[in-house]
């Protein structure tokens, strides 16, 4: 995340207010200009039909606080339903798997996004457990070797989507 990467996030998201001190102060200078960064940052990550939301705001944390507002999710259900709808996908013999390993990535992501983050482990298993009786085999073999384990995500992904082809 770029927020973490220029350490600064803690600024953005308003863990770290202005320092309270003189204007000639350095830590004032340098807490304006990570902040004036991250202002800049911001508008110009945003799609256009947001800026109307943050034109207003005078700090990053202003900002970030306005856009975390306006598109977080409102609902515990929220997650409870992404949840349940990626261990609730199921595959037939004619299913695109490249495809539906897609969705399921898009399911872990808005799980992450939504602060309910599925493990490598976990979400290894969501990806074979669903898979046709075709697979059977494949996956059985994965499993005595201790494959699944070792593999990424990644590996396991590249493997399945070949054995499709």
């Amino acid at each position: 995340m770029i927020l973490e990467h220029k350490n600064i996030y803690s600024i953005t998201t308003g863990d770290i207010p202005q320092p309270l001190s003189p204007d000639n102060d350095p830590a004032i200078a340098q807490w304006k200009q990570c902040d004036l960064t991250m202002h800049e940052q911001i508008l110009v990550s945003v799609k256009n039909e947001q800026i109307v939301h943050i034109v207003n705001c005078t700090t990053a944390a202003q900002m970030w606080q306005v856009l975390s507002t306006i598109h977080e999710p409102k609902h515990i259900h929220t997650g409870r339903y992404t949840i349940g709808m990626l261990y609730r996908m199921y595959t037939t013999e004619e299913t695109d798997i490249p495809e539906h390993l897609d969705v399921l990535t898009l399911f872990r992501h808005k799980l992450s996004l939504q602060r309910k983050p599925i493990s490598n482990n976990d979400f290894k298993n969501v990806l074979i457990e669903d898979l046709p009786p075709s697979w059977s085999l494949l996956i059985t073999s994965l499993v005595a070797q201790g494959s699944i384990t070792t593999m990424t995500i990644l590996e396991l992904k590249s493997l399945m989507s070949e054995e499709y082809e």
